[in-house]
């Protein structure tokens, strides 16, 4: 008594060190830096480092695509825009190389010999029509198939932008493209802006915007829900005051140790703002059924004695669960669970730290409500968990197994795209561009020769163009292309036979083409690596995996001995890591399980009863999985997230009931026991519940699907729990006998 009895005299103390420690926080945390690239997200291992060399190699495959679309066959005033358009963007310092109908250069005959030139040079020149000219592009089918549709009534222009460009500089020249085509329009046709690069930058910019709107929107929705359940706006000066010094301190932590706000740490603070009041509410709650003589040193002794353990252990289960995706190989992951990990811990120091200096003045005003409201919540609960016992135990148990066998028909997909909404002007460009020229989104190839000799070989090139023809045949594959299509095109001008040349002719044609401006995108100086495209019809994350592994065997046995062959690209790396991703998150929603589950046997000192809690708890977990097929929605890099997340939040509902059974439990099955701990409980947790259930509901204001599948899952998960632990719990505790 007297510790705490201390503990309170030393309020004001206490306050003006949280005080401080606000002040302290608030500069460091307006200095937490944006990270606006997607670099935090990827594991630097062996497929991260061989995207690196290929880089190094062949140059930059980030692209911008502008799909360029007209109502009538392409005219010569719109090739000219293009041209126009190409050569600007040329010249400028961070694009790296630009590919249209009027930049590709193809090998011309010229008298005896030929030139490398671009392949609208005699158009240009006035020395052919443009029918002329659309007959000989379609002559050349691996230009044909990427640079204009079928129709003749769409072209792309593929820019590809340096990839060591630093992340200002990047996002500034996808916004200077979209500036240049604003000011300078196409005659008589329509523009569309896609491409990997494009596609990355768009997607930060959304989860960057959400970001922005989620703190304040959500702050007020929670506060204003406070105010709501509570009838009185003094309520949420309390819970406001907690919120925002965890807020802050978090962040401030985040800035001290080298973190920055990426897509995904971006969730760090709608998160932890929403969480951080949890342990306020069952205070706050509490505090009610404090009588109003009672002295104040004495209602905080009643506080810590009632409260001090139950929300210790619901903390340390919400932050394992944060902690475990510490487990995860993926940077941005690791850094959020650290972050919301530290930062849950943070919120319960607060709450209690905070609690004296409000508690008199609430006890003033707390006591003008009465509970017989809850009473008749508690009765009511009670008598039909009784009244239905058998009933509620039966659906528990089949809810169980269907959720689980239903779970199994989860999708995962962490393909960007469909990430954004379909009513998303990207996406629609996008899928524009796709369905016309399917040249969005390409899937690398280094293709390494045992020798430089060995390029120079027909035997094996031939062997190369065979895998090439049988990639190019995967319903996944719009087109592909490697260098024995130049080959073929020289070859067929010069002679007239469409064949790979050999001997002589071969080692000429390829020292034509090292000369030329292009070299780096078909081979190295030495001849040993050489390049492999395929240009793919969607960029789904399982497909893409899928693709590369099947296309990775075909190599195996089509490759001449002694050849290998490595799948790389930006579209490679962000669906290996994305699929990864998804299955360390997996993962750690294991481990937290197993620990959380092991935490409350360990705290609540009985096996039987902690299994109980899990057991229940696990029953919300296989509806929500199960759910998820029914409403379309897959396993990605944000609702893979959710089983760490919500395993440590659901669990917080049966910790409190259980813990007050623990102690209350007298050896009979008297319905009194379970109707006094439910007084205590109900309120407390449906409060928190539903002001966590409008926290996340903000989220499904999102741009993006990911974030918006995150908050709704969250509501659903949160609901169930509620029920789980309002209703099924008690079913299963009603025949419990224990020794007090």
């Amino acid at each position: 008594m007297n510790f705490w009895k201390q503990f309170y005299n030393y309020r004001w103390a206490l306050f003006s060190f949280v005080f401080f420690t606000f002040v302290l926080c608030l500069p460091l945390s307006t200095k937490l830096k944006i990270d606006p690239t997607n670099q935090a997200v990827f594991e630097k291992d062996r497929y991260y480092q061989e995207n690196q060399f290929f880089q190094e190699t062949f140059g930059s495959d980030d692209s911008i695509v502008v799909g360029v679309e007209t109502s009538e066959l392409l005219n010569a005033e719109q090739l000219l825009w293009v041209k126009t358009f190409s050569e600007t963007m040329e010249e400028w310092s961070s694009v790296e190389t630009v590919r249209s109908l009027t930049t590709i250069r193809t090998f011309q005959k010229k008298g005896l010999g030929g030139v490398v030139e671009p392949l609208i040079q005699n158009y240009l020149d006035q020395k052919e029509s443009l029918q002329q000219f659309f007959i000989k592009l379609k002559k050349e089918p691996a230009i044909f198939k990427r640079m204009i549709s079928a129709d003749l009534k769409m072209t792309a222009i593929t820019i590809l932008i340096d990839s060591e460009l630093d992340n200002f500089s990047r996002h500034k020249t996808i916004k200077d493209v979209r500036d240049w085509i604003k000011n300078n329009p196409i005659p008589d046709g329509k523009t569309y802006i896609s491409g990997t690069a494009v596609e990355q930058d768009q997607f930060i910019n959304r989860i960057q915007k959400d970001h922005r709107f989620f703190v304040p929107l959500t702050f007020l929705v929670v506060l204003g829900m406070v105010v709501l359940l509570h009838g009185d706006f003094r309520a949420l000066f309390y819970p406001a005051s907690v919120i925002l010094v965890s807020l802050i301190s978090t962040q401030s932590m985040m800035m001290v140790l080298g973190l920055q706000l990426n897509m995904i740490t971006s969730l760090v603070s709608p998160v932890l703002l929403i969480v951080s009041v949890a342990d306020a509410i069952h205070v706050q709650t509490f505090i009610r059924h404090i009588p109003h003589s009672t002295e104040a040193a004495l209602g905080f002794k009643k506080i810590i004695k009632e409260l001090w353990i139950p929300c210790l252990l619901t903390t340390i289960t919400t932050a394992v669960g944060f902690g475990s995706l510490l487990l995860t190989s993926v940077p941005a992951v690791r850094q959020f669970g650290l972050s919301a990990a530290l930062g849950t811990l943070l919120a319960f120091l607060w709450t209690f730290l905070l609690s004296p200096i409000f508690l008199k003045w609430q006890m003033e005003w707390a006591n003008r409500f009465t509970a017989r409201r809850w009473r008749t919540v508690s009765s009511f609960l009670i008598l039909w968990s009784g009244r239905y016992q058998k009933r509620i135990i039966s659906m528990g148990i089949c809810a169980l197994v269907l959720g689980i066998f239903a779970s199994t028909y989860i999708q995962m997909d962490t393909d960007i795209l469909s990430s954004f909404k379909k009513s998303d002007n990207f996406r629609i460009d996008t899928e524009i561009i796709q369905a016309k020229l399917g040249g969005v989104y390409p899937l690398e190839f280094i293709v390494i020769a045992p020798s430089a000799e060995a390029v120079r070989s027909r035997d094996a090139l031939s062997k190369i163009e065979l895998l090439k023809d049988k990639v190019g045949r995967f319903k996944e594959i719009s087109s592909s292309w490697y260098l024995t299509d130049l080959l073929r095109a020289i070859h067929g001008k010069l002679t007239g036979k469409d064949e790979i040349p050999s001997g002589d002719k071969l080692n000429l044609y390829l020292e034509q083409i090292k000369s030329s401006n292009e070299k780096s995108h078909f081979f190295t100086e030495d001849f040993k690596l050489t390049r492999m495209t395929a240009f793919l019809t969607d960029s789904h994350t399982s497909g893409v995996v899928s693709l590369a592994e099947r296309i990775q065997q075909l190599s195996q046995s089509v490759l001449p001995k002694g050849w290998r062959m490595i799948v790389t690209g930006q579209t490679y790396l962000l669906a290996r890591m994305s699929q990864q991703l998804v299955k360390n998150e997996l993962m750690s929603f294991l481990v937290a399980f197993v620990v959380i589950s092991m935490m409350i046997m360990l705290f609540l000192r009985s096996i039987p009863i902690g299994f109980l809690g899990i057991f229940v708890n696990t029953i919300p977990l296989a509806i929500l999985f199960g759910l998820m097929p029914a409403f379309h929605i897959p396993l990605n890099t944000a609702t893979a997230m959710i089983g760490s997340v919500a395993v440590g939040l659901i669990v917080d509902n049966a910790i409190h009931v259980l813990y007050r059974y623990h102690k209350v439990k007298n050896g009979t099955r008297t319905k009194e026991v379970l109707k006094r701990i439910m007084m205590h409980c109900a309120q407390p947790l449906i409060s928190s519940s539903l002001i966590l259930s409008a926290g996340f509901s903000v989220t499904l204001l999102g741009s993006v699907q990911p974030t918006i599948h995150f908050g709704f899952l969250m509501v659903l998960i949160l609901f169930l729990a509620l029920a789980a632990n309002l209703i099924l719990l008690p079913a299963f505790i009603l025949p419990m006998k224990g020794k007090k």
